[in-house]
């Protein structure tokens, strides 16, 4: 019994000196955080008109304002590997800098490494946002404009981009399919593309209305696919928003006869659960269909182990797994879909 006490004194000790540890090393991670911005304070004024400004210093104007804006604060940032390009007149971009916002990262080293775009703004450089979302920094500051109206402008000129892209894109594939050309089941000779070049959507939610409150793109409850412009809507698996961030090469088009979803109609019956469709290939630098093949599934022979909304999300389930399958087979391994899609 001694010797079970003692091991248990122990092991309450080690979670004692763990957690003074831990307590430790966080209190010396702000420590580190507050005494770095009281030093790049004291350095801002030089920095912020430098001509030309460099590597180092658009790392410790971007540093500063890692470490101490008001929500998701760095802890460190490490500016060893900052490389600066310039984008635009009055535009740089930043890369290769190492922001932490755990301790862990702070003290061992690691993080998040994503591009910034700075701008000369009326109050000198100013950091204006991500890179990824303002086009890679590709805009122009107009002079004497404050770092807000500069980021504002830039976000409208990539919204309004990407809105014509989509607007183009969507034109091309209707192109494509008013086309009754024959086609293959199977496309040979694919550039591989995967992500973001390559589309899916659904020819039942694309209105003829067009882009108005009244039209646009809608997702329909049976298939999981792409719509587009939906103001203020964050991209996902089921939306563009409102534009693309990058050109589609190929878009795969759903073009469906059947669409009867499974209804639950007791404990352990449900009626539907049919899907047929047929999925084409645009290739888009032509833009016009190049192969199709049919897209079948039912859910005969499915027990319904729960009532309410487990069928349909099996349906669901079934016609991505489906859509998988097909995609692989239609464009003979080349063509991969976005990652939300989960195919193996």
């Amino acid at each position: 019994m001694r010797a079970l006490y003692v091991i248990l004194g122990l092991l309450f000790t080690l979670l004692v000196a763990g957690a003074g540890a831990g307590a430790g090393a966080i209190h010396h991670a702000h420590q580190n955080r507050e005494r770095r911005i009281v030093e790049l304070e004291q350095d801002l004024p030089a920095l912020l008109f430098a001509d030309p400004l460099d590597a180092d210093q658009a790392c410790a104007i971007l540093e500063l304002y890692l470490l101490s804006r008001p929500i998701d604060q760095a802890l460190a940032v490490d500016c060893r590997a900052a490389k600066l390009d310039a984008t635009g007149h009055g535009v740089v971009r930043l890369v290769g800098t190492i922001y932490a916002s755990s301790v862990d990262n702070a003290l061992l080293g690691g993080g998040f490494g994503t591009p910034h775009c700075l701008a000369l703004s009326e109050d000198g450089w100013a950091v204006v946002g991500q890179a990824w979302r303002m086009d890679e920094c590709v805009f122009d500051a107009e002079g004497g404009s404050s770092a807000d109206a500069i980021a504002a402008a830039a976000g409208e000129m990539v919204d309004a981009r990407r809105r014509a892209m989509a607007e183009h894109a969507i034109f091309g594939v209707r192109q494509a399919l008013a086309r009754s050309d024959s086609v293959p089941a199977v496309c040979e000779g694919l550039e591989p593309a995967s992500g973001k070049a390559v589309g899916l959507v659904d020819t039942d939610v694309w209105s003829l209305d067009g882009f108005g409150e009244q039209g646009g793109f809608w997702r329909s409850v049976t298939s999981p696919t792409f719509t587009a412009c939906v103001d203020g809507e964050e991209p996902s698996k089921y939306s563009l928003g409102c534009g693309l961030d990058e050109p589609w090469r190929y878009v795969l088009v759903l073009d469906a006869a059947t669409k009867a979803p499974p209804q639950a109609i007791g404990h352990d019956q449900f009626v539907g659960g049919d899907y047929q469709a047929t999925l084409k290939l645009v290739d888009m630098d032509s833009p016009r269909v190049i192969c199709a093949r049919p897209v079948q599934l039912s859910l005969d022979g499915t027990v319904l182990l729960a009532p309410g909304e487990w069928i349909v999300n099996h349906y669901h389930q079934r016609i991505q797994a489906s859509l998988c399958e097909e995609v692989e087979q239609l464009s003979s391994g080349q063509l991969a879909l976005d990652p939300y899609w989960a195919c193996d």
